[in-house]
């Protein structure tokens, strides 16, 4: 083997190939590290000679000018790193405030009628019938003041201290103490009063309508206050209050109403008689009877 070389051949070799090759890889690693510093080293180098050129004057070198350049660089760097700074702390504020918000907030109750009549006492006492495929809902303790969807029949517990409070999406409800319906779906707000009073308005306009006993009107989508649309018949709420009030009433109105109540057809071989009376809403054949023995009349169900 001539001296001064390495022999690549395993069964001579006092190293062994992988710790040949390792040594030769750190070797050379270690020695590309140190020129790349260097070379990092001289591009530094070269930058500062520039800047020395850029400002040199023969026999002066100004340092004012130095001095503000180096500033100036510094001042970047360190503006760009405030910026960065300053961003993540009010993304982390944000954060801490959003999450302290729905931590914080109340909890919401909600009451669905779903597919059935449901009957519902708030903790005021106030109560509710909500017809079906409508909803209610409040936010904490708060219950009087109210989101509402579809139809609802409200009994409100007299509070002049706390006015009670409707929200629907299109109409505001507020009242001190009363018994009403609100109606409302996606083109139009109804509210009638059966006692009582209540401020009917838009819920993005404060000029509203005062509504009493008897009284009913309707705000349509987009427009900003309700119309009065005369006097509510008491009965288009006996779906929630399941009484029948009749005043000298023309038979054929009186079927009818109670037709679409109990969901059947009733006709009479004297449509013509007039009613007076009030009845409770048990059962179709009790006051069907009652009518007939009442009016002298036949009643007919299909």
């Amino acid at each position: 083997m001539t001296k001064g070389t390495v022999s690549m051949d395993a069964t001579t070799t006092s190293i062994p190939k992988r710790s040949f090759w390792r040594s030769l890889w750190n070797y050379d690693k270690r020695n590309l590290l140190r020129t790349v510093k260097r070379q990092e080293m001289k591009e530094e180098m070269t930058k500062d000679l520039r800047f020395v050129l850029k400002h040199y004057k023969t026999d002066t070198l100004d340092t004012k000018i130095a001095l503000k350049e180096v500033k100036r660089r510094a001042g970047i760097r360190t503006q760009r790193l405030s910026w960065k700074w300053t961003s993540i702390a009010a993304m982390l504020l944000a954060f801490i405030a959003t999450g302290t918000y729905y931590a914080m907030r109340p909890s919401a109750t909600v009451i669905a009628s779903g597919d059935v009549l449901l009957n519902y006492t708030l903790p005021d006492s106030t109560h509710l019938t909500l017809s079906p495929h409508s909803t209610l809902s409040y936010q904490g303790n708060n219950c009087r003041k109210v989101n509402m969807t579809g139809k609802i029949y409200f009994q409100v517990r007299h509070d002049e201290l706390h006015p009670f409070d409707i929200q629907g999406k299109i109409c505001h409800v507020r009242v001190l103490g009363t018994q009403f319906e609100v109606a409302e779906n996606n083109s139009f707000s109804e509210v009638f009063v059966t006692s009582g009073r209540v401020l009917f308005s838009s819920r993005f306009q404060n000029e509203g309508l005062i509504l009493t006993k008897g009284m009913k009107a309707r705000l349509t989508k987009g427009e900003k206050k309700p119309v009065k649309t005369g006097t509510g018949d008491v009965n288009c709420v006996a779906w929630a209050t399941h009484q029948f009030h009749f005043e000298n009433t023309p038979l054929k109105d009186v079927l009818a109403c109670l037709s679409d109540y109990y969901h059947v057809q009733l006709t009479s071989d004297d449509p013509d008689k007039r009613l007076s009376g009030d009845f409770d809403a048990d059962s179709i054949q009790q006051i069907t009877a009652l009518i007939e023995h009442a009016l002298n009349v036949r009643i007919e169900r299909k």
